[in-house]
């Protein structure tokens, strides 16, 4: 093996090893993140967005569970809701407009709310995957309070910017509609779950639960359908976490700085 060529493997590695700390809880991710994306075909405003942030803050607690990190209420709301998108708005608001017109028009729905599910699929993937990365990797001290969760939310909303995701979004495209038959069973059965609460708030542990716990969705179904995602996310992944994890780490970096505090 040429010098070149040593260079370049051990390059390789080294950009490998300062991601595989994530492998860990790369399982509970993708499952979080196909049951966030099901809860986004519920064409009903405000509701599915409730609903998708309340698997958001169960992932949260598990990860700082996991992870031996202390979070509190207003740390949990402050990461849970997604970097607003126009596109995810006209998404769920553009399938509500058309759902109850012609054929045609339910398939145009059907469309724009598939693109609400990559959306909130892809930024529950990314969102938990910064944050499983923060608690291995940069936090110390005491636990994460609102403030200092509202500084993490920022310096992942500008890693999430900046990292190149069409690849990446191509995937979570692909692995969605390969779970297209439970994509309306499931959130049929969460709304069901809200109307018996009567409007009340719906406990994320209710959403996205544990081993043993009331279900909304089919464990099997989503682990299939985030064992599609897994596979094809394969071809690049690695590299885009990379990417990813590094812009994040620089954004952590500038909020050290005299001008700033990073969460700690």
């Amino acid at each position: 093996m040429s010098d070149s060529e040593q260079k370049t493997g051990s390059l390789r590695r080294s950009a490998g090893s300062a991601i595989d700390h994530l492998a860990a809880n790369r399982g509970l991710i993708l499952k979080r993140a196909v049951l966030a994306s099901l809860m986004g075909m519920l064409p009903v405003p405000y509701l599915d967005d409730l609903l998708a942030a309340a698997v958001r803050g169960a992932l949260v607690r598990r990860i700082a569970e996991i992870r031996g990190v202390d979070v509190d209420a207003s740390a949990v709301e402050a990461l849970k809701h997604p970097h607003n998108s126009r596109l995810l708005g006209a998404a769920g608001l553009g399938a509500l407009a058309v759902a109850g017109g012609r054929r045609s028009l339910r398939r145009i729905a059907a469309s724009l709310l598939m693109v609400r599910r990559v959306d909130e699929a892809l930024q529950t993937w990314q969102v938990g995957t910064l944050f499983d990365h923060y608690c291995a990797r940069h936090h110390v001290g005491f636990g994460l309070d609102g403030e200092k969760a509202s500084a993490l939310r920022g310096a992942i909303d500008q890693a999430i910017r900046q990292a190149r995701v069409d690849s990446v979004r191509r995937a979570f495209a692909r692995a969605l509609r390969v779970s297209s038959g439970i994509a309306w069973a499931v959130p049929k059965r969460a709304l069901a779950l809200w109307s018996r609460r009567r409007g009340g708030p719906i406990k994320a542990e209710r959403i996205a639960p544990e081993k043993g716990s009331p279900v909304v969705a089919p464990s099997g179904m989503v682990g299939r359908a985030a064992r599609a995602l897994e596979a094809e996310l394969a071809g690049v992944e690695r590299a885009y976490l990379t990417a990813l994890t590094e812009r994040f780490d620089a954004a952590l970096a500038a909020l050290a700085a005299p001008s700033g505090d990073a969460p700690r």
